[in-house]
């Protein structure tokens, strides 16, 4: 990659990747055309006009001429997805990537998302493609004639012709349905840009040379530019008035540039589409409350400690909710534990022991692939003995905190297992858990605070019933309700008394110099504007590099060589941190890796041992019992231990694989095998497992290789273990088509040794069988089969052709299965990984599952999505869009509507039941909450599907919405509160019907209008919600937002019950809602307290009036009691789309003051804690808002009891 401008790291957001053609320069072929090379627009247009954003170049090798490459697409974008790899474009502080590619490039880069695709351990950098601008790609192939004839006959002639419009349009028509459906899964905008004129095509010269005077052509047409978009899709395409090559040849000033560069810069600017925030509509939220409830007599000065302390840690939990990530810790369980009596030697390791007693610095393990490295840093790490012997190391006294941290690298895990950004995160985490010594009981304080709470509400609720009886939710007698008072006043003062308790152990912390440092580290990490690495290199130097407190730390880190980056950088990382040792910071590092070149530059000084030095015993007595037990009855084959030993150099995986070849040639049908050839055979295996697993596929016959490739897909892609009829059936399975011949083959069912037999021969050595279950032989074999190779290697040139992998071979497995069970009333559990495997397919292949499920007869499929027969279909509801709804399969449904646009508008009119939304978002087996869902949502409305059919849907989605809102603290839901929001707009301009009625149990029957949060509540009556709609016995949207108080609590997630009220009894007023005589002095009550609240009511009293409900206020001023400020409450920060938007701010008086004009004294609030004004923003923006609001209330409850308001 060539970099073309620097950006500074604050303001740098993207960055755009240009790919360039066929037989191009990666530079000069986007300059113009002419002697002039002074301009390149990349660099000097681009990048000066869309700033923040880095550009640079890919270039590859695609010379014609003469060429003696015979490299294919495949291995073309090979290279690029190691660049982008090796660039660190799949860490999660990476930025995101939009690409411009013109012709050949552009197939380069879709064969490459398709690759990164389908493979683990490079999939993350697919969710940071944003876009790409797609100049004159032939994605159904172009004309290349004239091409034909430059490459006849050289090595470079089969890339040619996968380019032709008719030797290539099969793989070509693959690759690009493929890549739309990636591209729409990720939600990626891609803009097609193509020529419109001719292009002078080259021509052999007498001389036997090339040059440009032949016949005018048009290389690559529009349809084929645009995958004929430029008749479909028009907004997405990008006509440019020139020819092939001078399409991105553009000069300063041109008339296409000009429309280039916008788009360009629409791409680079949008907002990161997968951070989770919705582009809709957004409600408020406030849920965080900041103030330390005292309930035990405390100085001022002791109360304002605990305040701070309750703010630090409030600023620490989103540190670690920003850092923390479940698979950090997760790789050394994952990790074999060692062999019965090996590894013990460890600890009788003179220069190990001593390294642990009295050394200091790095400790290098270092061993070849397969030679047990991480089981034996798992041994030591988790050893008793290891922290025995730390002990004559580490100063035992109470002054000296003694930190333990480790950090297991991990290949094929996830970008946080293997980079330098998941190892600081860690690390970072590990220290603070283990200074943090208040940090456990503080949770215990917190759990207390939130019971008081709630039983502070539950006592206020039973004294409104006791006054008003009969006015709570569930009828009690005045006993009943005396009785649960008491107890509850019971639990309050017990709560009380363990509270002061709990307060009490906290006062000796707020003098602690660890307390005051960890105060100062956290605001650091919150005060910064770097980026995530940075900011935490800075954290870890202010815990090492400090005088402050005196920490001994022992460090260990395994298998350093699968750090996802340069060598040397993590080299000279572990150098820094043991050279930050110091008097009050001492820091030793035991870690482990391959000892690679780089590698022993940078450590060949320090203490260690290489591992295959110390387990020649260990590989002598397994290969003695494996070969003794062989069937050998002279014992002869013992003599080959000794080759074993020499040839295995230390790596224990190599043994096994040895032995296993010398135990099969003794076992075949010829077995006259001299001790001679087996010490041969011996000889001639490889000495690297990579190649010894590649020779081990070659020698797997040709007519099994799709089989072996099925199988160990289907092993990686499951995470438990599969049994061994299981994943025979799913091999057997894995080339059919369609469902009849899936059930066919699954009836011809084998012995189950037979079935063992074949996965073994299928498997070749790579698989075995433990009991039941089919797993890898080593975790090696797992690198092999993740490798970018592995396809390649086992199938051939029929790795272009194979599209499916694991995931598509799971789910025909299970379809089958179930459907068969249904079929003979069998019981089959519901089988939830059909979901995830289905989901899965569609995002690693790019293909849909939608040929198969086709095949399927509709009843069936109908039972199959929603589990149940209790729904019978109708024949004019298609199966298809049910069973893709409630599977959450975006891809498949976008397929099916694509050929089957009016179907779902045609729906008959006396078909009132199609789930389709519902199954979507609320009855569907999809745990987390997916934006592309809501594409899924677009999907069905746009293609004309009738949101009242679904009947279920309107009601469910309210109802939903009123729970987060009033109950945001005991209802957990997988949808997002914006999201749900956001549906109720696009099926309300999608004809939805907002009058429908929905009963919330004892609560009574409404419309959606009455539990509708404010901007929810204009957005109804804007798409036609009638304020006076109700049913006889029934109440209406302004009665039941009137109701008590037990309705909506006193905090709900969109703001206090009191500000709800507010607006949405002024909407409703507003929108002419008729005040019932029966309402008339609930009106007056409401009214009268919004004014002593310091609400502006004069709009209100006057729409009142004019609907026969006078109301005279007895208070003329809003009245206080004691030291009660005025009403302060927070505006939502954003509404629906199209609606004003107002900032952060609150409410004095009913006046509307900005929040910015509160910073100054927040900041001196937090002089103290050492937190900037940049941190209040950041992390506790709201907070003493929240403090201010929570004295209110206390004294408002207390106001309450004594006047008994009504």
């Amino acid at each position: 990659m060539t970099v073309l401008n620097h950006v500074d790291a604050h303001s740098h957001h993207t960055d755009c990747i240009a790919i360039s053609g066929l037989a191009s320069h990666p530079f000069g072929s986007w300059q113009p055309h002419g002697d002039d090379k002074t301009f390149m627009w990349i660099r000097d247009e681009a990048s000066r006009l869309i700033s923040g954003t880095r550009m640079l170049l890919y270039g590859y090798n695609s010379q014609l001429i003469k060429s003696e490459s015979f490299q294919k697409i495949s291995d073309i974008s090979l290279g690029l997805i190691h660049q982008l790899k090796y660039g660190g474009w799949g860490l999660p502080s990476s930025k995101p990537i939009v690409f411009l590619a013109h012709s050949l490039g552009g197939i380069v880069l879709k064969d490459a998302i398709l690759q990164i695709a389908g493979l683990q351990l490079y999939a993350s950098i697919l969710d940071k493609v944003k876009g790409a601008i797609m100049f004159g790609v032939p994605s159904l192939g172009m004309h290349q004639s004239h091409l034909m004839m430059m490459t006849e006959g050289r090595p470079n002639e089969i890339l040619v012709q996968d380019l032709s419009r008719d030797n290539g349009s099969a793989y070509l028509r693959d690759l690009n349905t493929r890549f739309d459906g990636l591209a729409f899964l990720k939600r990626a905008t891609i803009y097609w840009a193509y020529e419109t004129k001719e292009s002078i095509t080259a021509a052999l010269q007498p001389d036997g040379t090339w040059a440009k005077n032949g016949s005018p052509e048009v290389l690559v047409n529009p349809d084929s530019a645009t995958s004929y978009r430029n008749t479909k899709n028009k907004i997405m395409t990008i006509p440019i008035d020139k020819d092939h090559s001078g399409m991105v040849k553009f000069s300063s000033g041109d008339r296409d540039l000009e429309t280039i560069l916008l788009i360009l810069a629409e791409l680079c600017d949008q907002q990161d589409h997968r951070s989770g925030m919705l582009s809709g509509v957004q409600v408020a939220v406030e849920t965080e409350d900041t103030e330390l409830k005292i309930h035990k007599p405390m100085s001022s000065s002791e109360q304002e400690t605990f305040r701070l302390l309750r703010k630090y840690l409030s600023l620490e939990n989103k540190m670690y909710a920003d850092l923390h990530s479940r698979e950090l810790h997760t790789r050394v369980d994952q990790i074999e534990d060692p062999y019965e009596n090996t590894f013990s030697w460890i600890f009788e390791l003179p220069s190990f022991c001593s390294w642990l007693q009295d050394g200091s610095g790095l400790f290098w393990i270092n061993g070849k692939p397969g030679s047990g490295k991480s089981t034996l840093m798992k041994y030591i790490y988790q050893s008793e003995t290891t922290w025995q012997l730390l002990h004559s190391w580490t100063r035992s006294t109470t002054e000296v905190k003694e930190l333990q941290a480790g950090f297991f690298f991990h290949y094929r895990g996830t970008p946080l297992q293997k980079s330098f950004e998941g190892l600081l995160r860690s690390f970072i985490l590990q220290i603070f858990n283990q200074m943090d010594s208040f940090r456990k009981r503080w949770g215990e304080f917190e759990s207390l605070d939130e019971l008081e709470t709630k039983t502070l509400k539950e006592i206020e609720k039973l004294r409104r019933m006791k006054d008003l009886p009969g006015s709570g939710p569930t009828p009690m007698s005045p006993g009943q309700v005396e009785a649960k008072l008491r107890k509850e006043e019971e639990n309050l003062y017990h709560c009380r008394m363990t509270l002061g308790r709990i307060l009490a152990d906290f006062r000796p912390f707020q003098n602690l110099p660890t307390t005051k440092y960890l105060i100062r580290v956290v605001a650091e990490y919150h005060n910064s504007t770097e980026g995530m690495i940075p900011r935490l290199e800075r954290i870890l130097r202010l815990l090492l590099y400090q005088d402050v407190v005196k920490m001994d730390v022992v460090l260990f880190f395994d298998a350093l060589d699968k750090y996802d980056g340069h060598t040397d950088m993590i080299s000279q990382f572990l150098h820094n941190l043991v050279q930050a040792s110091t008097s009050n910071v001492r820091v030793k590092i035991c870690f482990s890796s391959r000892p690679w070149k780089a590698l022993i530059k940078q450590f060949s000084d320090s203490p260690g041992l290489s591992l295959q030095d110390h387990t020649q015993q260990d590989i002598e007595m397994y290969a003695a019992g494996r070969l003794g037990g062989s069937t050998d009855p002279t014992g002869d084959i013992l003599s080959l231990v000794p080759v074993i030993v020499a040839k295995a150099s230390g790596v224990f995986v190599w043994v096994r694989l040895a032995v296993t070849e010398i135990i099969n040639l003794c076992t075949s049908e010829d077995s006259s095998h001299s001790i001679k050839d087996m010490e041969k055979l011996l000889l001639e295996l490889p000495d690297d497992l990579h190649s010894f697993y590649e020779l081990i596929v070659e020698r797997i016959a040709v007519t099994h290789r799709r089989n072996t490739f099925a199988l160990l897909e289907l092993i990686i892609r499951q995470d438990s273990p599969q049994t061994v009829r299981a994943i025979w059936l799913a091999v057997q399975l894995s080339r059919s088509t369609t469902l009849e011949t899936a059930i066919r083959q699954i009836q011809r069912s084998q012995p189950p040794d037979d079935m063992r037999s074949d996965i073994l021969a299928w498997g070749g050595g790579l698989v075995e069988i433990q009991d039941t279950q089919v797993q890898l032989m080593h975790q090696t074999v797992l690198e092999f089969v993740l490798s970018v190779s592995f396809k390649r290697a086992v199938l051939g040139n029929l790795a272009t052709v194979v599209a499916e992998n694991g995931h598509s071979y799971h789910v025909k497995y299970l379809i089958a299965t179930e459907i068969r069970n249904i079929r003979y009333s069998q019981y089959m559990p519901p089988e939830n990984s059909t979901q995830y495997h289905s989901q899965q397919s569609e995002l690693t292949t790019g293909q849909s599952q939608l040929p198969f499920l086709e095949s399927v007869p509709q009843d069936e499929l109908y039972i199959l999505a929603t589990k149940t027969n209790y729904f019978p279909p109708h024949p004019d509801v298609p199966s298809i869009p049910v069973y893709a709804s409630f599977h959450g399969l975006a891809l498949c449904l976008k397929r099916w509507l694509e050929k089957n646009p009016s179907t779902l508008g045609n729906i008959p009119a006396e078909v009132s039941y199609c789930p389709l939304l519902y199954n979507l978002f609320f009855a569907g087996g999809q745990e987390r909450f997916q934006e592309r869902y809501m594409e899924m949502a677009k999907l069905l409305l746009d293609n004309g599907f009738d949101p009242n059919r679904d009947r279920d849907f309107f009601h469910a989605l309210v109802t939903r919405i009123w729970d987060l809102s009033v109950e945001a603290d005991e209802v957990g839901d997988r949808i997002p509160l914006s999201a749900l929001c956001q549906l109720v707009e696009l099926v309300l301009s999608h004809g939805q019907d907002p009058n429908i009625f929905k009963r919330f149990g004892a609560r009574g029957e409404t419309t959606a209008l009455a539990t509708a949060p404010p901007v929810l509540a204009s957005e109804l009556i804007k798409h036609g919600a009638d304020p006076n709609c109700y049913k006889t016995a029934g109440d209406s949207p302004l009665s039941w937002v009137m109701r008590p108080e037990y309705i909506l609590t006193s905090t709900t997630s969109i703001g206090s019950a009191d500000e709800w009220r507010y607006q949405v009894i002024g909407i409703l007023l507003k929108a002419g809602a008729v005040i019932r005589p029966d309402d008339r002095q609930t009106m007056r009550m409401w009214l009268e307290k919004f004014h002593t609240e310091g609400y502006d009511v004069g709009s209100l009293l006057e729409i009142c009036a004019a609907r026969g409900c006078q109301v005279s206020l007895r208070n003329k001023e809003p009245q206080q009691f004691g030291p009660l400020p005025p009403r302060e409450t927070y505006a939502p920060p954003i509404s629906f789309q199209g609606g004003r938007e107002e900032g952060r701010g609150r409410r004095v008086q009913g006046q509307y003051i900005p929040a910015e004009s509160e910073a100054e004294r927040q900041s001196m609030q937090l002089a103290s804690l050492q937190l900037t004004p940049a941190v209040e923003r950041a992390s506790l923006q709201g907070s003493l808002s929240g403090e201010r609001e929570e004295k209110r209330k206390g004294l408002r409850h207390k106001a309450k009891r004594l006047l008994r308001w009504r």
